[in-house]
């Protein structure tokens, strides 16, 4: 199971060396990080003596994720334009608040990118969050964050609420936990962010956004379509503070974001879950 955190960009566009820690070897400051829950009690050590406030008070507890949890299997899943559920209050009060205590400050994230090109969006406007560049307060709550909520449990809540749209492509045996990994992104949207409609890759069992920060004025959210073109948007999800809008993408799994004209930063946490090992990729089938 692992947790991204996407960083900084080298200016080279070099491959970077990864120590055993998830961490680049030479210290700086690159485009992505993985860190495996396998090396959570050598990772624990690089903060052993770093503790703050701020980490004392925000510590993740097995009743915060099952708060979560609750708030999923009780959902309803909507059926159009394709199956979805949106989940306002998704995170419990507390934890919420320590989310927002350790977003990443404005400086610390990285340059502005246009037109991406495994995007083919061009006017793609958007920074990502780096929590290193931090302290090691806010990466230790992020790194327990990221493993609470890449776990068995998390992942298993999300295969049975779109069951029926994932048991036409995989067996039951591939969509066992084990089988199945999951990556977390903690991203922030700038002025001018849009994206087209969009089904989402196939590699994507599940796709999760969860809304943290956003100019309640804008609240540019996300919009769901028909299909491929924006004349045929079917409706728009608003941007709440801790909502989650969650989707098994399929062939009409439409959705995209409109463009965001506030200067208001937008964060959220996106999550995917992806085949592991005994699990192999196959085409998006119906919704």
């Amino acid at each position: 199971i692992l947790f991204r955190f996407d960083l900084f960009k080298n200016e080279f566009g070099k491959n970077i060396e990864l120590n055993k820690y998830g961490l680049p070897k030479d210290g700086r400051m690159h485009n992505q990080i993985y860190v495996q829950r396998s090396h959570a009690k050598d990772f624990g050590h690089r903060f052993k003596n770093e503790d703050s406030k701020q980490a004392n008070d925000c510590v993740i507890t097995n009743s915060m994720l099952k708060y979560t949890l609750d708030a999923i299997d009780d959902s309803v899943v909507e059926i159009s334009p394709f199956r979805h559920i949106k989940v306002d209050g998704v995170f419990r009060e507390d934890l919420f608040s320590c989310i927002r205590q350790n977003l990443p400050s404005y400086e610390n994230t990285n340059m502005i990118y246009q037109d991406k090109v495994e995007y083919r969006d061009p006017g793609r406007n958007f920074k990502k969050i780096w929590p290193e560049a931090e302290s090691a307060a806010v990466s230790k709550f992020w790194y327990d964050f990221g493993r609470a909520f890449s776990s068995p449990s998390f992942i298993e809540s999300l295969i049975q609420k779109f069951k029926v749209v994932l048991e036409g492509r995989y067996s039951n045996d591939e969509l066992r936990s084990e089988n199945l990994e999951f990556e977390n992104m903690l991203v922030r949207d700038l002025v001018g962010y849009k994206i087209r409609p969009h089904t989402d890759k196939k590699t994507k069992l599940v796709t999760t956004v969860f809304y943290i920060e956003s100019d309640l004025r804008d609240g540019t959210g996300t919009s769901l379509y028909s299909n491929y073109t924006k004349e045929t948007l079917h409706h728009r999800l608003d941007f709440v503070p801790n909502t989650l809008f969650a989707f098994a993408p399929c062939q009409s799994s439409f959705h995209g974001v409109e463009t965001q004209r506030s200067t208001f930063p937008r964060d959220t946490i996106q999550g995917f879950v992806h085949c592991g090992q005994n699990c192999e990729v196959r085409d998006l089938g119906s919704c």
